[in-house]
């Protein structure tokens, strides 16, 4: 009867390239089925079918697995104060960016002359992945950034650190979106700020002064300077 036999079928996804963080399964699949005619019942009917990846025999049939991924990353923003005095280009502070007590970034602050403050630059930013967040489409993740360095030259160093909440979401289309918080002392402020305080060491001066007099000193005379 027309229609029966082998025929063979090609199965695939279409599309083939990345959308909204899902890879597509590029797996072409080739399937033959075998038609029969049923005579008792005077039509077509649909024998063994068979899936192969190439020449290898699927049992499962057609499957197709997409895989859904997602990045961000979150760069910190900071800003160096001094009060006292104006910055000098000698003048470089350095800051420490932790996770749980483990660094992960750190900070300059390079002065220029008769500045007063100096933007913090971080040597890189905090990169988030699937496997951060745990299975979950929004997680939580607190930062502490602190100044570190040697006090010296009559600067006072803040010592306060500044506590970065950043709250990452996944917005289902390939892409981990931070938000950052910043507080410190329990204020909280718009980026992470630190200010140092020059002061002048005070010092002594005992003046050296000698009296010349020409002639004969009276017994009683005093000299007052």
């Amino acid at each position: 009867a027309e229609g029966a036999g082998i025929h063979t079928y090609y199965i695939r996804e279409q599309s083939e390239t990345s959308d909204n963080g899902v890879d597509y399964d590029d797996t072409n699949y080739r399937v033959t089925v075998q038609v029969d005619w049923n005579s008792t019942e005077n039509k077509l009917v649909q024998g063994e079918t068979i899936y192969y990846i190439g020449d290898a025999v699927q049992e499962d049939g057609a499957v197709f697995e997409n895989t859904y991924t997602a990045e961000g990353s979150w760069t910190p923003e900071g800003i160096k104060k001094l009060t006292g005095r104006k910055m000098t280009e000698d003048d470089v502070f350095t800051f420490s960016v932790k996770e749980n007590g483990s660094e992960v970034l750190t900070g300059t602050a390079t002065g220029t002359a008769d500045a007063e403050q100096a933007d913090i630059v971080f040597d890189g930013s905090v990169s988030y992945g699937l496997a951060d967040m745990e299975g979950k489409s929004q997680k939580i993740f607190t930062y502490t950034i602190e100044e570190t360095g040697t006090q010296s030259d009559g600067l006072t160093f803040d010592t306060e650190p500044v506590t970065v909440t950043v709250t990452v979401t996944d917005d289902g289309k390939g892409n981990l979106i931070p938000d950052a918080v910043y507080t410190k002392d329990g204020e909280k402020i718009t980026q992470a700020e630190f200010e140092n305080t020059y002061t002048a060491q005070e010092t002594e001066y005992t003046p050296s002064v000698e009296k010349i007099f020409t002639g004969i000193i009276p017994d009683d005379k005093t000299f007052t300077f």
